[in-house]
């Protein structure tokens, strides 16, 4: 009945678009639709590729109002004196997406548990996300436990959770401190995601683009262990264990998405203080080997998981990482050109999904 009411819907809209709002159906699994546009409709639009524009109606936000950002991500607390890194908007090729809404977050979460899982990237977004929701709702979704990881909604019945696992797939720790990174053994990490109607995954910082960089001691697959493992190797088993356990696990119902490579921006000095992002149209950042292994895996999954790609949108913002800013003391050992400073770029991947 659904597949009819939607075809229905498709067909009117290409013989009177304006005529549709009276049968169009006002949600499809739960998501609302009735922010398509006439724009959306006409055009063809890539929410990944853009171009970043100055909008002094940023931030959405204020980072000292927000108690739940974590120091090392909360610049201006740091002393970073420059704002402008905090007024840039993510403009898509081909349309326009809606400014951020809690209500609307909210909306959509209802009876919903929404989860990130991967590194501290991962987190920035989970944080993110908080703060974008406190400065609407100060008290709707409060920490349910002392790590800040979780946080809960008695009045929508709803929950966000962060969980750690860069990997994805299970690490051990052996009391003598040995890394065994079990690349086909997923479930010591995925009891805990069981049941979430949104997950949002994102591994890549962890996996070494050379040998010799790794954080692990022993690399075991089934009842062989290898003191190294090529990266390319290792990454598409780890993630073909993941895609395993997304295929036979999760609700068909859930929503699965896995975000991309986040850019790092260190220099020949390995520093990170550019006030601007590029400006340059014609700069195509190079992709790590992590984007083609996520799209190749990605074959496997069901078609409801989306390769939720950020890497081009992250690419171009030089400018907005936490640097120097990391701690009170600006004299810190070295520059984090991999996070980014909040209110910043993650927000605009929190965008991108309430869009």
């Amino acid at each position: 009945m659904m597949k009819i009411i939607i075809l229905i819907f498709l067909l009117c809209v290409l013989a009177n678009k304006h005529a549709c709002a009276r049968i169009a159906p006002k949600k499809i699994r739960g998501y609302n639709i009735d922010r398509v546009t006439d724009e959306a409709i006409e055009t063809e639009c890539d929410l990944f590729s853009g171009t970043w524009v100055h909008d002094t109606s940023y931030p959405l936000y204020d980072a000292l109002k927000c108690p739940h950002i974590s120091t090392e991500f909360n610049c201006k607390a740091n002393g970073r004196p420059d704002s402008d890194y905090e007024k840039w908007r993510w403009q898509p090729n081909g349309c326009n997406i809606p400014r951020f809404s809690g209500r609307g977050i909210l909306d959509k979460l209802t009876g919903k548990r929404l989860i990130f899982v991967g590194d501290s990237i991962s987190q920035n977004q989970f944080l993110s996300l908080i703060c974008l929701l406190y400065t609407e709702f100060p008290d709707t979704f409060v920490p349910s436990n002392s790590s800040n990881f979780r946080f809960k909604s008695l009045e929508y019945n709803s929950s966000i959770e962060f969980f750690w696992a860069p990997y994805l797939v299970d690490l051990e720790i052996t009391e003598e401190g040995k890394r065994i990174l079990h690349v086909d053994e997923i479930q010591n990490n995925a009891m805990h995601w069981m049941g979430a109607d949104v997950m949002i995954f994102e591994s890549s910082k962890w996996w070494p683009q050379v040998l010799g960089s790794q954080r692990w001691d022993i690399i075991v697959e089934g009842n062989q262990s290898y003191a190294d493992m090529d990266p390319v190797v290792a990454y598409t088993k780890a993630l073909t264990t993941w895609a395993k356990w997304i295929s036979s696990n999760p609700n068909p119902q859930t929503l699965v998405l896995f975000r991309g490579t986040s850019f790092s921006h260190y220099d020949s000095r390995k520093r990170c203080d550019e006030k601007e992002p590029i400006q340059d149209p014609s700069y195509n950042p190079q992709p790590t080997f992590h984007a083609k292994i996520v799209e190749e895996v990605l074959k496997s999954t069901s078609p409801g998981v989306k390769f939720f790609n950020i890497t081009r949108n992250s690419a171009f913002r030089q400018d907005g990482h936490s640097s120097v800013y990391t701690t009170l003391k600006i004299s810190a050992p070295h520059e984090d050109c991999t996070h980014w400073c909040l209110p910043g770029v993650p927000d605009s991947w929190n965008q991108l999904l309430y869009a």
